[in-house]
């Protein structure tokens, strides 16, 4: 499609910031590039660029055109996903933003059982917490988003909850490994190891910590689950995960659940923005999410 091309080009020189970028990026070349967007620009009667030194940077009119693209894009990518579902084949492309702590195990999972059944599928993965996540859907660069904690705003429509106490992670050997349940107290005799302050992980042991009057010795922070994994291997201490549906542990990591007294609860959703159609493969997977998360 010719127009959603000349329309492509435009989103890439906003990327780029750039129309000599732009250029390389689309193997074509700048005169070229530059006399595509001046067409645009007298269709519509107005810049959509503030010309700089450095190069290009979107004004207000095209801000508002490269987001009138994005959704002409995912309009597109929609019927070309139902009509593909007429002729009995499932295609298309999904977007999905999550946090790290429902990735492995659970989201790995059910994109692998789906593609089993839809092979013509294709994913993209995000990770990210809520607040970039919500930013993510807003934007439409995501289809859904697997979020901790309650939505943030108005505009989105939650699909699905599950309510997850977080599990303590520690070696096999651990002193503490025998426990069928842990107290938070125990917690504080060994190193921890915990996820960056932004963390959702690190929000809710910092509630805890609070509310206990107990103090964690934070030894080492990392974003990383398989950094703090390995971290446990060489050290005596603990850390923190979500027991998502589906996550395993490994021959050297064992997780042991906390006394419902002492952790709150937090909820996974799955979200998509309120008033967007997604396209058939989005809503396909997304209610194969649901029906999972809400056995």
């Amino acid at each position: 499609m010719q127009f959603m091309k000349s329309m492509h080009f435009i989103t890439i020189i906003a990327e780029e910031k750039s129309i000599r970028k732009a250029a390389e990026k689309l193997a074509i070349t700048p005169s070229a590039l530059n006399r595509r967007l001046l067409a645009i620009e007298d269709e519509l009667s107005c810049p959509l660029f503030e010309r700089l030194s450095s190069g290009v940077r979107l004004n207000t009119a095209g801000e508002i055109f490269v987001h009138h693209i994005r959704k002409q894009q995912t309009d597109l990518d929609r019927v070309r996903s139902q009509i593909a579902d007429l002729e009995g084949m499932r295609r298309g492309h999904v977007t999905i933003t999550s946090t790290q702590h429902a990735q492995t195990g659970f989201l790995i999972d059910e994109l692998a059982r789906y593609r089993k059944s839809y092979p013509d599928v294709t994913f993209s993965l995000l990770t990210c917490e809520r607040e970039a996540a919500q930013t993510h859907l807003d934007t439409l660069d995501a289809d859904l988003a697997l979020t901790l904690g309650p939505v943030m705003g108005s505009g989105y429509k939650t699909l699905a909850t599950t309510s997850i106490i977080p599990d303590a992670i520690m070696r096999r050997d651990h002193p503490l490994a025998d426990r069928p349940a842990l107290r938070f107290y125990e917690c504080a005799d060994y190193p921890a190891i915990l996820p960056q302050h932004t963390d959702a992980i690190s929000s809710m042991i910092k509630q805890t910590e609070i509310a206990s009057g107990i103090s964690l010795h934070i030894v080492t922070r990392a974003d990383s689950i398989e950094f703090r994994n390995h971290m446990l291997l060489h050290d005596n201490a603990i850390s923190f995960d979500l027991p998502v549906i589906g996550k395993k542990t490994s021959q050297d990591i064992i997780r042991i659940p906390f006394h419902p007294a002492d952790m709150q609860a937090v909820l996974l959703r799955l979200i998509q923005l309120e008033n967007r159609v997604l396209s058939v493969a989005a809503s396909k997977f997304a209610e194969q999410l649901v029906a999972i998360m809400e056995t």
